[in-house]
């Protein structure tokens, strides 16, 4: 639906109001993030929420960091059944506003929230949610600091995220789950994947795959400086192999750091296509982490970006279910993150000639079971029905 029509005001907290008549059936959508690192996820879940209702409200709560109202205006356009979309600054100091603001906007009238983020909860504590979808956990700010403060802060985070009410606790995978089950004991979780759009990110190049390819930011649990070295080392014995960053984040440079110019590209892309489309000549797709509960319980978006475009994936065997995922379905390798570059590299070259340049059937089981139709079926019947249901 296009915001051609729409009431603009500023970008303290006031709403822009899509012009036409209000469809019976609405959902308004708190989230707190940042858009242009979670885009491929929010959209996910907003096309799932459009599925089952008429009406969307949209409300991005920033936490300071990157996009703004102009942004967010741009994110929603042609996505189904927006209504309204509002933003508001919503940055650690500015929590108590943010509270109020979205009290106001809720107002109104009776309305069927969903709230998106584990650090929306300060904002969401004493009101009913029919649905919280938590993806990541309050340990991230662990792996860069360790520091009693910090320690105390994720134990307060998790203290106050068990005073969230929802129905649904939507989390991305089992892992997580039995983490969220034990500390936020909640009324009801349902696991979804990370899915992706089959029609979007599908296999769309008919030469052969020429690139190992990362794509992705440069967060601290990424496992970039590892990969580096893996990548060096692949280099040092085979330098006719070809390498690919797909990224936006500067970050992400550490990629490049030991290989000869020639042999390694830094790109980027304005759109989901724009990135399939890059992807369709990887050779291998990169899921590098470190063993850490933050990596265990998580399920990348990119998984489903990389076996849907036809890549097979690497992948660290780091606790989380994505490990088993890539077993079962033969859609990749999976290596230790405790060996060390060489090894990795040594069985990296190896699986390569094992699979030479033909498509790796496995990554269309993968695909198939992570298609965005099947988990938008499984999270739409549980938002409109009652009873335990879990993947």
């Amino acid at each position: 639906m296009s915001l051609s029509d729409q009431q603009r005001r500023d970008e303290h907290g006031e709403s822009t109001a899509v012009s036409g008549t209000s469809p019976p059936r609405g959902v308004t959508v708190l989230y707190r993030g940042q858009l242009e690192l979670e885009r491929s996820r929010i959209v996910f879940i907003l096309a799932s929420l459009a599925d089952e209702f008429d009406a969307i409200d949209f409300v991005h709560l920033s936490p300071g960091v990157g996009s703004g109202a102009d942004d967010l205006r741009e994110f929603v356009v042609g996505l189904a059944h927006i209504r309204t979309v509002s933003f508001v600054p919503a940055g650690a100091r500015g929590l108590v506003a943010a509270r109020r603001r979205v009290r106001e906007l809720l107002a109104s009238d009776a309305r069927t929230v969903v709230a998106i983020g584990f650090s929306i909860w300060p904002i969401v504590v004493g009101m009913r949610c029919r649905a919280w979808f938590i993806h990541g956990i309050p340990e991230e700010r662990l792996l860069t600091s360790s520091s009693l403060r910090d320690r105390l802060a994720v134990r307060a985070s998790w203290w106050g995220a068990h005073r969230v009410s929802a129905d649904i606790h939507v989390v991305v995978s089992v892992a997580m789950s039995r983490l969220v089950e034990k500390r936020l004991r909640p009324e009801r979780t349902l696991v979804v994947p990370n899915a992706v759009d089959r029609m979007t990110y599908r296999e769309t190049s008919n030469s052969p795959p020429t690139r190992l390819t990362y794509q992705g930011g440069g967060s601290p649990w990424q496992g970039i400086d590892r990969l580096s070295e893996v990548w060096t080392a692949i280099h040092d014995l085979d330098p006719s192999v070809r390498f690919r960053v797909i990224s936006r984040d500067p970050r992400t440079a550490v990629l490049t750091r030991g290989l000869p110019g020639d042999v390694v590209e830094h790109v980027s892309a304005s759109d989901a296509e724009g990135v399939a489309a890059l992807l369709g000549e990887a050779r291998l797709g990169f899921l590098f982490r470190a063993t850490n509960l933050v990596n265990a319980v998580s399920w990348p978006m990119k998984l489903g970006e990389y076996v849907s475009a036809g890549v097979p994936v690497v992948v660290t065997d780091c606790g989380w279910d994505i490990a088993s995922f890539v077993v079962e379905h033969k859609a990749g390798l999976v290596v230790r993150w405790e060996d060390s570059p060489e090894t990795t590299a040594r069985a990296l070259l190896a699986y390569l000639d094992s699979i030479g340049l033909r498509p790796v059937e496995g990554t269309r089981h993968a695909a198939d079971a992570l298609a965005a139709t099947r988990w938008r079926s499984v999270l739409g019947q549980a938002l409109v029905t009652d009873g335990r249901t879990e993947s």
